[in-house]
């Protein structure tokens, strides 16, 4: 029983053993299924934390990647603004945080750095430009401030007054800058040609204008602009007027010389005719049998001074460029070689003789004697500038630089020279430098006068000091030229006249027309004697048939000269020979009558002589 009873005990403790155990089980089972529950639940947080946190990483290795990009990216930006070099793009840094402010505080910066670039870099291009105008201009230039300190400069101020620019400055003194200026001699003119104290033009050149001029000894001219400017100091512009002042001087020169000319030709005209008169009566008086030896004795004193007169006008026409002229082909260097003994016997024995002569230079066309009697002028000219001896030199050669060129014959000397005052006047008749009673002062205006009615020109060089050269630019000839002149050199005629013919005289002088008439009668002609075309013309239409041969002025009073006289008598009377005169030259006379190359031409004051070798007899 009672092992029953243990028995049923341990059955019922097994059985709660086994219930015990089972709940045991189950509950472990259940734990475990929790416990698998939290740790797939533990899995799943862990994955899911981890995502998050490979999600933040990858978030923050972006976002310090942009930032250090756009970091990057400014201080690149930073660095090219720097050195001065425009940003190579435009910072497109969209953010809210303090790179971004940055990026569009630089973006604001770079643009505005950028703008003042590009004004920098305008400026520099024009102080580039202003530079090179400033030293390119043909003026000088100088800036003072109002302290009267030396701003800036141009090269051509230094050329202007021959200053090193190694001995200029910035912050340099007026006075010494000036000191400088006025090494070589000088003096300062106003407008109105008085003289100037630079002191007191200095103190004046901060508050106005001063225009003027300072001329050196040796010729030089240069202007002085000063403008005073707003903030105190002064701007000056320096111009080189020499080359003008020299045109200027040449063309007063050529005015003057022109107007002498005209008024020494007028009067030369008139006084010709007065000679002519003269002449023909003296004349008439010394071929006189009625007339005493003594008395004839004085008439050949008067005749010869008549010459003299008539060589002085001769002379006068020259300067006038009025004078007869017979040019012809010449060959320069024969022309010069023939006549160094000449020269050498004509200058003093103290000054050598050199002569220079081009063989390769063309002939020239020229009236042969009055080039030597120009170049015998010369000569003694400059043997007159070289007291103390020296040398002549004589060159020829071709000018062909121009247009049209021409033969040049230079006459140089080793002489005292000239001052520019003298020079101003040298061509001018009866100046001379020579004590009274030593010179006409008839030399070269005879020599320019010469050269210029030739077609040629003249240029005249001298110094103080330094000698002479004078240039003559000498026409060469044209196979036109060669023909006409050559036609008109001789003298018309010879002209016969029959025994019962007139030789009808038409000339409205009547100081000339009656020794005219009366040495034409003592040459045996029939003589009509009258003052105007118009009574020739009646005279002729009367007598005709008694008309053999006509000489008559050409500048006749009246409304029909003389060449339209003997154009009328050619056209009427074609077998009466027309022989016209004047104390004009050639040239001048068809230029203004229309004398042409076909008139026989008798020049004035006319010589019996030449009376007689014109007009003959005709039996």
């Amino acid at each position: 029983m009672h092992f029953a009873s243990i028995r049923a005990q341990s059955e019922s403790l097994t059985a709660y053993v086994q219930d015990y155990v089972t709940e045991v089980q189950n509950s472990i089972a259940s734990q475990r299924e929790q416990i698998s529950a939290t740790v797939q639940r533990g899995r799943l947080s862990i994955m899911v934390v981890s995502a998050l946190a490979l999600l933040a990483l990858l978030e923050g290795f972006w976002f310090m990647s942009r930032l250090t990009f756009d970091l990057k990216t400014v201080t690149d930006d930073m660095t090219q603004l720097a050195r001065g070099e425009p940003p190579s793009r435009h910072l497109a840094i969209d953010r809210r945080d303090e790179i971004g402010d940055l990026a569009r505080t630089f973006d604001v910066f770079s643009k505005a750095s950028a703008d003042l670039v590009r004004v920098s870099r305008d400026l520099e291009a024009q102080k580039r430009l202003l530079e090179t105008v400033f030293n390119t201009i043909n003026d000088g230039l100088s800036v003072f401030s109002g302290e009267r300190k030396l701003l800036a400069w141009n090269q051509r101020y230094l050329e202007l007054f021959e200053l090193d620019r190694k001995g200029l400055y910035i912050g340099m003194s007026l006075e010494a800058v000036q000191a400088l200026m006025n090494r070589h001699p000088h003096h300062n003119l106003s407008l109105d040609r008085q003289l100037l104290d630079m002191d007191s033009v200095n103190d004046l050149r901060e508050s106005e204008a001063h225009l003027f001029e300072r001329h050196y000894d040796n010729g030089k001219v240069i202007e002085f602009r000063s403008q005073p400017m707003e903030n105190g100091g002064f701007v000056t512009l320096y111009t080189d007027l020499t080359d003008r002042r020299a045109i200027e001087t040449q063309l007063q020169q050529s005015q003057k010389m022109e107007a002498l000319g005209q008024l020494i030709g007028g009067v030369s005209h008139d006084f010709n005719n007065l000679l002519a008169a003269l002449l023909g009566n003296l004349q008439l008086l010394h071929g006189s049998n009625s007339l005493a030896d003594r008395d004839k004795h004085y008439a050949e004193r008067a005749l010869g001074i008549a010459e003299r007169g008539t060589h002085l006008v001769e002379r006068l026409l020259a300067f006038a460029r009025r004078q007869h002229l017979h040019p012809e082909v010449v060959d320069i260097n024969e022309l010069i070689e023939g006549m160094l003994d000449l020269i050498e016997y004509s200058v003093a024995p103290n000054v050598e003789v050199e002569l220079q002569l081009d063989s390769d230079i063309p002939t020239a066309w020229i009236d042969p004697s009055q080039l030597e009697n120009a170049l015998l002028n010369l000569s003694i000219n400059a043997s007159a500038a070289m007291p103390n001896g020296g040398k002549l030199s004589i060159r020829t050669r071709t000018l062909s630089r121009s247009v049209d060129p021409k033969v040049e014959i230079q006459v140089k000397d080793s002489g005292v020279g000239m001052s520019a005052e003298v020079m101003s006047r040298v061509w001018e008749p009866f100046y001379t430098t020579k004590a009274v009673g030593q010179g006409s002062g008839l030399g070269l205006s005879l020599v320019y006068g010469f050269v210029r009615q030739s077609g040629g020109d003249v240029l005249l060089e001298s110094q103080v000091g330094k000698g002479t050269q004078v240039h003559l630019f000498l026409p060469i000839p044209s196979a036109m030229e060669t023909k006409a002149e050559a036609s008109a050199r001789a003298l018309p005629g010879p002209v016969c006249i029959d025994d019962d013919k007139t030789l009808l005289l038409v000339e409205d002088d009547q100081s000339v027309l009656q020794p005219m008439r009366d040495a034409l009668s003592n040459l045996g002609f029939t003589v009509k004697a009258v003052t105007s075309a118009d009574s020739a013309l009646r005279w002729v239409t009367e007598h005709h048939h008694q008309l053999g041969a006509v000489l008559s002025d050409i500048n006749l009073g009246g409304e029909i000269n003389g060449v339209e006289l003997a154009n009328q008598f050619e056209q009427d009377f074609p077998d009466v020979p027309v022989v016209l005169t004047s104390g004009l030259p050639r040239e001048h006379l068809a230029q203004y009558f229309q004398l042409q190359e076909h008139h026989a031409f008798l020049p004035k004051p006319i010589r019996l002589a030449q009376l007689n070798e014109v007009f003959h007899h005709a039996s």
